[in-house]
């Protein structure tokens, strides 16, 4: 029973890692930048461009405080350490989305960046009463703008929705409500981005 529950654990912890917002986010950009741009190497160097503007910041900024001891563990539970983490994304994203204007990039990488910038303010406004699950409104809004994007491709990810909810309540990380929240904030963002930027 005890191997049965260790072995659980192991794969949800792996599939919380994988489908972390950081790792979701690049994916995404540099898949949808690769689809949409005039060529394979056009695609991946403005996807690999645009993903490290918005998704680096954040990711060094916890492994600083990781190396400083302010943090156990990639997982924020201090709303303190939520709320600048995701200042730190949402600016980021902010400057990645104006990169993306600038350099008249494909109009669904813009739609993919406005969602990601709605789902971080979205997850921000809500830390201070709900610490929400980040990965799971991460995940979720990957899901349905790749839906409304590009119709039944999108629809292979919501098994991995599915997936990712499991890992969050199976490590203790959230509770069914917070899991919950965050994918209907997930699902806002990305029906908002569509409806704006689409």
């Amino acid at each position: 029973m005890a191997a049965r529950q260790t072995v659980r654990h192991d794969v949800a912890r792996l599939a919380s890692n994988i489908a972390a917002p950081a790792p979701v986010a690049s994916v995404l950009l540099l898949g949808v930048a690769c689809y949409r741009s005039r060529s394979l190497v056009d695609g991946l160097a403005l996807g690999v461009l645009v993903a490290a503007c918005a998704t680096v910041p954040a990711t060094l900024w916890i492994e600083h405080m990781l190396r400083r001891g302010g943090l156990r563990h990639h997982y924020l539970w201090r709303r303190s350490q939520r709320m600048a983490s995701l200042a730190i994304a949402c600016a980021s994203v902010f400057v990645a989305t104006m990169l993306v204007r600038t350099l008249e990039a494909p109009r669904d990488l813009q739609t993919v960046l406005v969602t990601m910038f709605f789902v971080i303010v979205l997850a921000l406004a809500a830390t201070p009463v709900n610490r929400i699950s980040v990965h799971m409104a991460a995940i979720t809004g990957a899901s349905l703008v790749l839906q409304l994007l590009f119709g039944t491709i999108g629809v292979a990810v919501v098994p991995i929705v599915a997936i990712v909810g499991w890992s969050r309540l199976e490590l203790g990380e959230h509770t069914m409500a917070q899991v919950f929240s965050g994918a209907v904030l997930g699902a806002i963002g990305a029906s908002a981005a569509y409806a704006l930027v689409a």
